[in-house]
């Protein structure tokens, strides 16, 4: 579950840091644990508690970053990227159906002849 949640603050912050931050982390949450549970092997709720004690992994990740991502504003860049994601999608079909139509049409108009 900690490998998992570093994965997804790992994401959100650039290569240059990212190796160096993702440790500090781990070292915070492995403290918080201690302090809170002791030396022991941790059950999965207690891992969670400590998770949701740091926050949403974006939030972490951006108390971390040097300056905020500015392609297009801090609010919308992860709208941006969906949107994005969607017209290449929709192109690739619309792209699709307008090569296949034509070798329809000509079978089509074959098997009537």
């Amino acid at each position: 579950m900690i490998k998992d949640y570093l994965y997804t603050i790992g994401k959100y912050l650039s290569p240059a840091q990212k190796d160096e931050v993702l440790k500090e982390i781990e070292a915070n949450l492995y403290d918080y644990l201690e302090e809170n549970f002791g030396t022991k092997e941790y059950a999965e709720e207690e891992i969670e508690k400590a998770i949701k004690s740091m926050g949403h992994p974006r939030k972490v990740a951006e108390a971390y970053m040097n300056g905020p991502r500015c392609l297009i504003g801090p609010a919308y860049i992860d709208t941006y990227w969906l949107v994005l994601k969607i017209a290449f999608i929709g192109t690739a079909i619309g792209l699709t159906v307008a090569n296949i139509l034509p070798y329809l049409k000509q079978r089509m108009a074959y098997s009537f002849s």
